[in-house]
């Protein structure tokens, strides 16, 4: 009787009698293989979860370097927005990108370390808004009504 190269397993030939050790061998050694090759499947199913797992908590919000958003102005001469971290450098963009004569002051604003506005101040955990001079109100980025995204670096 011969055998398979890599397992053993029985390879009858005309002439060979079929004995009950040989396939009970063969059936063992098929179990045994079955069962190695499951625990192993489940062991990489396993560490392929732990994995993922990681992967997200890696890239979830509270961990990424940036945050983004966005607002609806009020109108209001102050307002604060608590990101839950000291952004290092923000930019806010108004909704609609036009520079006209009538939309000065409007479109994309920056505040970060040697950028001011004047009145957009990064505060301990996020931003504020404080327009104390009723005449000079650009940037505007709180107009009542308007859209405004942001994206707040750490």
């Amino acid at each position: 009787m011969n055998h398979t190269k890599n397992y053993g397993l029985p390879q009858w030939e005309l002439n060979d009698l079929i004995r009950m050790e040989d396939f009970n061998g063969a059936m063992n050694n098929l179990e045994s293989g079955m069962t190695s090759t499951a625990a192993a499947a489940a062991d990489a199913q396993k560490t392929a979860e732990t994995a993922r797992k990681t992967a997200v908590a890696a890239f979830g919000p509270s961990n990424m370097p940036y945050t983004v958003g966005s607002y609806t102005g009020n109108g209001a001469a102050d307002r604060e927005f608590d990101l839950g971290f000291h952004p290092s450098f923000l930019l806010i963009c108004y909704s609609q990108l036009t520079y006209t004569l009538n939309n000065v002051g409007q479109g994309v604003v920056m505040a970060g370390p040697g950028v001011t506005s004047g009145h957009i101040y990064l505060t301990e955990k996020g931003f504020r808004f404080g327009y104390h001079d009723p005449v000079n109100i650009y940037p505007e980025v709180n107009k009542n009504g308007e859209l405004y995204n942001y994206i707040a670096f750490r």
